[in-house]
């Protein structure tokens, strides 16, 4: 099972709350997975974000959108990404990360970059 975690969260230095800043009203994180969705290698997909309160605008705008989102840890992006992958059934046999502020991510990237990873024979490997 290939799974997709689309990394998310509010703060930022420069541009604080842009992944829900909107392009012509609709958010960047929905026209993101829209593109994402299209992809016929992702199986499933996870917006995985952290437990910050800033962040509840994320959860609320997932569970509106019947997103899957999982909530985890701010500074350990790792261990958010792991324990996001324990809730996932069956258990993700290869996983991609795709940052929240890039609306404009093709899921044919997506594609080319899963299907590179499964013929290299590579057990990491890093694109986006």
């Amino acid at each position: 099972m290939n799974l997709l975690i689309i990394q998310a969260r509010m703060g930022s230095t420069r541009f604080p709350g842009k992944v829900l800043a909107k392009i012509e009203d609709t958010p960047i994180l929905k026209i993101l997975f829209d593109r994402v969705c299209k992809s016929k290698y992702a199986d499933q997909i996870l917006i995985a974000t952290t437990e910050n309160s800033e962040d509840d605008c994320i959860k609320t705008f997932c569970d509106d959108n019947g997103i899957n989102v999982f909530r985890g840890s701010d500074w350990d992006v790792l261990d958010r990404f792991y324990n996001a992958c324990l809730t996932i059934s069956p258990k993700p046999e290869n996983i991609i990360r795709v940052c929240s502020d890039n609306p404009l991510l093709s899921h044919y990237e997506v594609d080319y970059v899963f299907k590179a990873f499964l013929n290299s024979g590579m057990v990491l490997f890093f694109k986006f």
